[in-house]
């Protein structure tokens, strides 16, 4: 079985508030076990990263600025993914996260469900 496990660093958890997603990471496994292919983009939030959040996964908007900068002058900003399912799949995920986080989930719970295990998020060729 093909498994792509996608994990996502964000601005914050309430996309109604406009957060926005700063980092998607994938990890393809097939029955269960990594095959060394993997997918990692940082991305504009075109918003500031808040300070609490920044204390949470590190990426600052100075690092952000300067990681996508040098991506797009080498020509590897992202572009195998549906940029539609990554979109549906964030949006989905952050509703869940804060959902969830308002409930009372542990930290640790809400880390869990961050990673997230989807198997059309990346083609085939992937």
């Amino acid at each position: 079985m093909r498994e792509i496990v996608l994990d996502t660093e964000t601005t914050g958890f309430d996309p109604a508030t406009g957060d926005r997603i700063v980092e998607i990471g994938c990890v393809e496994l097939i029955d269960h076990l990594p095959t060394g292919k993997s997918f990692q983009a940082y991305l504009n939030p075109e918003r500031l990263v808040p300070i609490e959040t920044q204390k949470v996964h590190g990426l600052t908007d100075e690092f952000l600025a300067e990681i996508i900068a040098k991506a797009r002058d080498r020509g590897e900003l992202p572009r195998s993914a549906d940029p539609h399912a990554l979109a549906q799949l964030a949006s989905g995920t952050l509703h869940t996260l804060a959902v969830r986080a308002r409930a009372g989930v542990p930290r640790k719970e809400l880390d869990a469900l961050a990673a997230v295990t989807v198997s059309t998020i990346c083609g085939p060729e992937h």
